[in-house]
């Protein structure tokens, strides 16, 4: 019992400062290139740039589900 819960303590230790961290969420769909390069780790502002032109030019369609 003891190693069950020093387990889920464990858990939560790692867990909730994840979570703390955890941004807005973003709608790429939707947001301008400043936004996107703001709140997503990883995309800079010519990547951002990419995607709302990508997002101007083709659209967004949903994805299709069999």
């Amino acid at each position: 019992m003891h190693k069950l819960l020093a387990r889920i303590a464990l858990a939560l230790a790692v867990a909730l400062p994840a979570l703390a961290l955890a941004g807005t969420p973003v709608n790429i769909n939707k947001a301008d290139a400043a936004t996107i390069a703001k709140s997503l780790d990883g995309i800079g502002q010519s990547k951002a740039d990419a995607i709302v032109a990508w997002r101007d030019t083709n659209g967004f369609h949903m994805p299709y589900i069999s």
